[in-house]
């Protein structure tokens, strides 16, 4: 069985050396800047090279894209055609519902949860991951935030993926925490939803929420409150910028 790194030279048609010393360099490669966020503060963007970029497909090709996301994600699913509607859709017929966004959401995840998620991945990947394969999805994978901390940039391909891999078990006990309190959950990438016909329950699940996170360290996710949102039919109700008309 191939490694991951000999995989990716062969798919890339470089040599392996030159596989390794491109991933040496790739967290320095980032071309990186700040937009202005909707309300307050700014969002560091970092977009890779052209070399780093060819690395980061490869591996979405031979090994992201094998690992199993769970079905409460709707964001960056191949195949999946229209999220954003779908996203909306699974919510449409419910008459309450909370909607909440995790904090710095991609510069939190870091090369240990991914780490962890591969080491629960099925065995049918079809690669050998070595301890030089895991350095190298360090380096092709993430970069050094503001604290001199790894985290997923935004801007790669990569990262989107990554954080559904990352966040299948977390999901996981999500979704059961929707399902006692019979609502609805789906997340794209940083942004949950859940929705209910039952009047009052949100709070309730918000409060399950915040417990369920303070006491999950893989992945360290908080919620950003200042984004946290109870709307009903009475009001205007939009999910991921579609808006749900009153049935």
């Amino acid at each position: 069985m191939k490694t991951l790194i000999d995989s990716v030279a062969l798919l890339s048609g470089l040599t392996r050396p030159e596989v390794i010393a491109i991933a040496e360099k790739a967290p320095r490669t980032y071309r990186k800047y700040d937009i202005p966020k909707k309300k307050t503060g700014h969002r560091r963007i970092s977009h890779p090279a052209k070399e780093t970029k060819l690395l980061q497909y490869a591996v979405i090709d031979l090994l992201l894209a094998k690992m199993p996301v769970h079905h409460a994600a709707v964001g960056f699913i191949p195949g999946l055609k229209s999220p954003l509607k779908e996203n909306a859709t699974r919510h449409a017929k419910n008459a309450f519902m909370l909607r909440a966004d995790f904090k710095d959401f991609f510069p939190s995840i870091r090369p240990t949860d991914f780490y962890a998620a591969l080491a629960a991945a099925p065995g049918n990947l079809g690669l050998e991951i070595t301890t030089a394969d895991k350095e190298f999805l360090k380096k092709v994978l993430f970069v050094k935030d503001h604290d001199g901390s790894l985290g997923l940039p935004i801007g790669a391909p990569t990262s989107p993926i990554v954080s559904n891999v990352v966040m299948i078990e977390l999901d996981r006990e999500i979704q059961a925490l929707s399902e006692r309190h019979d609502t609805t959950y789906t997340r794209y990438a940083d942004d949950l939803v859940f929705s209910t016909s039952t009047k009052d329950i949100s709070a309730t699940v918000l409060n399950e929420l915040n417990e369920l996170l303070a006491a999950t360290a893989i992945p360290n996710l908080q919620l950003n409150h200042d984004k946290t949102h109870f709307m009903s039919r009475n009001c205007r109700r939009a999910v991921t910028g579609l808006v749900i008309t009153p049935s």
